[in-house]
């Protein structure tokens, strides 16, 4: 079990704190305050290891103030100073912030007193509550065996401490945080719910996309509340419009569903929702909209609002980045159901909607992050042809802009850490916007497969096989696509009777004939050398077929056929593309061939351009002869060296 270290709360609340001083008025008193708030816990916790209550008596908190950096010395009257905790309470009542932290998922909340509560001395305590939601999988120490951790996994959320600042005397501050130690479940519940595809009665196709659309903006929007757990979107796809409900309860593993109709109604859009708890499938709640047909932004917002009330749930802070037209959300609505259903022959039909609703709304975030996880699919799809490059450029620069103009928006940096990913080397930035999306929102499911993904390159298998237990947890649907998963990151680890059998159970769930790129390697270890060959043999264009043919040399290395290895060698060669991929199995082929010198030089490339995963290359039995030999020796020990450093940073 990865373990949790003081330095790693310590990081979590210095991002707590960034986010906090860029979503309010910056150099205020009340924002200096909250400031010196945020280094004393964390100066607390590396110093006393959560053991010790911080409290500030109101002397001591002007004291610090006029102290700290971020005051620089200012002065300021000592009228204004006395409103202070009352304007820190006001900030502090509705800001929340979510991280991942050693592992876990973070939830940092702060209450403090309001104006309202100026004489009530009970209530002049202003506190942090931190939830950590603890990803425990059974089993998780072993860094090459992902086969041994079991898929069951179990959550649990508590309250690790509540840190107070008082404004009032030591004994009302502990007789608060006592009452506080252990959060009530309203707190700590999570309520899980799965938004069904709309159906349309009224037949029209113009308004198809809203099938899909309109259930994917309401996700979105609920995702946004903390104690709401909303399936992707991804996982809904599937059903019917008006399906079989039962049955959708029952896959998606939920306690709610939303379903919905649209018809048009003369001149007006006619919406009749229902949110059902899936035990009997009752009502709790149920409403009618009718809106001018511009105004799908408007019933997007109170669909969600309604529904958050129905279930009680805690309002939601308000982002940056939402669009301001229903122009711009109904061009945006289109590209998200194109790019969500359109396959790859979709993604520039979709790339045309996100530009549309950005020059519609240019401010308009979630727009920007949707061209740029078109970018990076065209980016992928592209491999090895000169548009590789400018997908590139384009993904990045637009997911930045969404990033900047929606800096707490899950998606915006859900789309930053895809182009990253796409670009098969930036792993370290891929996890950074990875985190930072599911931190926003644990439901991503498409991020916990981008960041298993980014750990099995770096060789660690075990934040791999956890990720991608979240995935799954978030869309129950996806298993043929986990199990791939899966299958890589055990073959990364070289452990390839766990990924044959995690190919197979791909293959049972309905993944495509050929579910990975290194399915034929395991074939191969498998014993299954001719059907190994066979559909290597068929990856005849693009990056599969660089990626192929320099599979092939390995093998027929491995087996001492020498003119067919040097064949392979140069039609690898000849074709116009390389990754880190193609250049490791060079290296396998010139290790088999007793070429350690060129092994060498191919598998540093490999290393260095995005596949330092050491424990691939310590296991891998294509390299045997290799690792026995000086050249692979000194090679293997600097590449152990900086994969220990490289880990050091996710794993303590």
């Amino acid at each position: 079990m990865t373990s949790l270290t003081d330095s790693d709360i310590g990081e979590a609340i210095g991002r707590a704190a960034d986010r906090y001083v860029r979503t309010h008025r910056q150099a205020s008193m009340a924002t200096v305050s909250a400031i010196i708030l945020f280094d004393a816990l964390r100066r607390d916790i590396e110093t006393n290891g959560r053991r010790s209550v911080t409290a500030f008596s109101r002397p001591q908190l002007r004291d610090a103030m006029a102290a700290h950096p971020s005051w620089q010395g200012k002065a300021f009257e000592e009228t204004s100073f006395n409103t202070v905790p009352e304007d820190l309470g006001e900030q502090l009542e509705g800001f929340s912030h979510e991280d991942f932290v050693g592992g876990r998922s973070w939830t940092f909340r702060f209450r403090g007193p309001t104006r309202k509560f100026r004489t009530d001395k009970a209530s002049s305590e202003l506190f942090l509550e931190m939830n950590q939601e603890a990803i425990a999988v059974e089993g998780e120490a072993e860094a090459t065996a992902p086969a041994a951790v079991p898929e069951k996994t179990a959550s649990r959320r508590f309250l690790v401490a509540a840190v107070l600042m008082a404004v009032v005397g030591l004994a009302a501050v502990a007789t608060y945080l006592l009452s506080r130690r252990t959060a009530p479940p309203s707190q700590v519940a999570s309520i899980s719910l799965a938004v069904m595809p709309f159906h349309l009665v009224s037949g029209d196709g113009q308004l198809e996309f809203l099938r899909i659309g309109l259930a994917d903006a309401i996700i979105t929007e609920l995702a946004n509340h903390h104690q709401m757990r909303v399936r992707p979107t991804a996982a809904i796809l599937g059903y019917g419009a008006g399906g079989d409900l039962r049955r959708a309860a029952d896959e998606q593993k939920v306690d709610f569903l939303l379903t919905g109709t649209v018809q048009v109604a003369g001149g007006l859009l006619r919406t009749s929702v229902q949110l059902l708890q899936t035990g009997d499938l009752s009502p709790v709640w149920g409403d009618r909209f009718d809106i001018q047909r511009g105004n799908l932004l408007e019933l997007q917002d109170e669909i969600a609002r309604n529904v958050a009330n129905a279930l009680q749930l805690r309002a939601s802070a308000t982002s940056p980045g939402g669009p301001t037209t229903s122009a711009a959300f109904e061009l945006y609505l289109k590209g998200r159901t194109t790019l969500l259903t359109g396959g790859e022959d979709g993604l520039l039909r979709a790339l045309s909607y996100f530009e549309s609703a950005i020059e519609a709304d240019p401010a308009y975030a979630r727009a920007w992050a949707g061209l740029a996880v078109v970018a990076a699919n065209l980016q992928y799809t592209t491999l090895g042809t000169p548009e590789t490059k400018v997908w590139k450029d384009r993904g990045e620069k637009a997911a930045k802009r969404a990033v900047e103009l929606g800096p707490d928006l899950a998606e915006t940096h859900e789309a930053l850490a895809e182009v990253y990913s796409a670009a098969e080397f930036e792993w370290d930035r891929s996890i950074e916007e990875g985190r930072r999306a599911v931190a926003l929102n644990p439901s991503l499911a498409q991020a916990h497969d981008s960041l298993a993904r980014a750990y099995a390159h770096l060789g660690i298998p075990e934040l791999a096989w956890s990720e991608l237990t979240l995935s799954e947890r978030a869309n129950p649907l996806a298993r043929a696509d986990v199990a791939v998963s899966r299958a890589r990151v055990a073959f990364f680890a070289g452990d390839f009777a766990t990924a044959r059998a995690q190919y197979d159970v791909a293959l049972a769930a309905g993944a495509g004939p050929t579910p990975g790129w290194q399915y034929p390697i395991v074939l191969f270890r498998s014993g299954e050398e001719g059907r190994a060959l066979e559909l290597l043999a068929k990856q005849q264009t693009g990056f599969r077929a660089a990626r192929a043919r320099a599979t092939e040399a390995a093998i027929h290395a491995s087996r001492g056929r020498r003119r067919e290895a040097e064949k392979a060698i140069a039609a690898t060669l000849a074709v116009d593309y390389v990754d880190h991929h193609v250049v490791y199995y060079l290296g396998a082929a010139y290790a088999g061939l007793d070429d350690h010198r060129s092994a060498e030089r191919e598998l540093r490339r490999a290393a260095e351009s995005g596949f330092p995963a050491y424990p691939s290359y310590e296991t891998d039995p294509f390299l045997g002869a290799f690792r026995a030999s000086a050249e692979g020796a000194q090679f293997m020990s600097g590449l152990r060296e900086q994969w220990l450093k490289a880990r050091s940073r996710y794993v303590r």
